[in-house]
C-alpha cells in the first residue's frame, strides 16, 4: 500500500543550540510529515571539512542521547558546498557503491518500510570531500533494549 508522505526540506530553517544539542524547526517539521510512517528516531548530523563514518548503530538523537537504528525509513544528505563534490558510500549501500552529490545537492532515500539495520553488515555511511559542509538528517525506528 503507498505511504501518504509530504515532504519539504528547507535548508534555511529556524537552528538552536540547548545544552549542546542541535535542533532545527525543519527537522522536526520533516518528522510529522512522515505520520502514517512508524518512526520514532530523528538525527542531524552537520559536517564539515574532509567527511566522517556514520555507525547507525551508535548515533546521537535531538535530546542528546546515543540511540541506535532498528530500521531506517528515509535519509536525507546535503551538500551544502559551493564548489567540492561529496562522495557517499559505506555498507549501508552496498560493498562498492559510491554516491557523487554535486555542489548545493541533496539526496533523498525513501523507504515507508524501512531497510532492517544490522551491526557490521549494512551500518556505515562515508562521506568523503574536500572541505565541503554537509548535513544529514536520518529518520527510524529505534532499537528499543529488552
Amino acid at each position: 500500500m503507498p505511504s501518504n508522505v509530504s515532504l519539504q526540506f528547507n535548508t534555511s530553517g529556524t537552528v538552536t543550540i540547548e545544552n549542546g544539542v542541535r535542533q532545527s524547526s525543519d527537522s522536526l517539521n520533516l518528522l510529522k510529515a512522515f505520520s502514517d510512517v512508524d518512526a520514532n528516531l530523528i538525527v542531524e548530523i552537520p559536517g564539515t571539512g574532509a567527511g566522517e563514518t556514520i555507525d547507525l548503530t551508535a548515533v546521537t538523537d535531538q535530546s542528546g542521547a546515543t540511540e541506535g537504528f532498528a530500521s531506517v525509513k528515509a535519509m536525507v544528505i546535503h551538500n551544502r558546498g559551493e564548489t567540492n563534490a561529496l562522495t557517499v558510500s559505506g555498507s549501508y549501500f552496498g560493498t562498492t557503491v559510491a554516491i557523487s552529490i554535486p555542489a548545493g545537492g541533496a539526496l533523498l532515500l525513501f523507504q515507508p518500510d524501512g531497510v532492517d539495520i544490522t551491526a557490521n553488515t549494512n551500518d556505515e555511511i562515508i562521506l568523503a570531500s574536500t572541505d565541503t559542509d554537509y548535513e544529514v538528517r536520518i529518520i527510524g525506528t529505534k532499537v528499543v533494549a529488552e
